[in-house]
């Protein structure tokens, strides 16, 4: 099934109520895309040191996909460097697949991670 045409730029009188609903659905999914994920993105890229854990919660970035289409993985194991940091880590998606990935092609999603984790922390320079 071939995906439905994009309704962005139809004026709204000229929406059913179905076409209205789309409207506003791929709004806010672009908005999220561009605005809150890629903040999130930048804010562990950037602005603090970098935390990664056992069991975090992630998006796997992709650059042949929008980020509403990023596989969703849990981070099963850290692979710190020589210098302790962590740059790559191993990530289980949802259909079981496990994959190695650098830390700056993941976007670490903010929620809770079980207790029993560790925690590697890599100061930027």
């Amino acid at each position: 099934m071939p995906p439905e045409p994009s309704l962005d730029h139809l004026a709204v009188p000229r929406l059913s109520r179905w076409q209205r609903a789309r409207q506003l659905v791929e709004h806010f999914w672009k908005r999220w895309s561009k605005e809150y994920l890629q903040r999130l993105q930048g804010i562990s890229k950037w602005h603090s040191a970098s935390v990664i854990q056992m069991n975090s919660l992630v998006l796997i970035a992709d650059e042949r996909f929008p980020p509403a289409k990023w596989p969703l993985a849990r981070v099963t194991r850290l692979h710190p460097g020589e210098d302790g940091c962590v740059r790559v880590v191993t990530v289980r998606t949802a259909a079981w697949a496990e994959l190695r990935r650098p830390v700056v092609k993941l976007c670490v999603l903010p929620v809770e991670v079980p207790k029993e984790s560790d925690a590697v922390v890599c100061e930027p320079r």
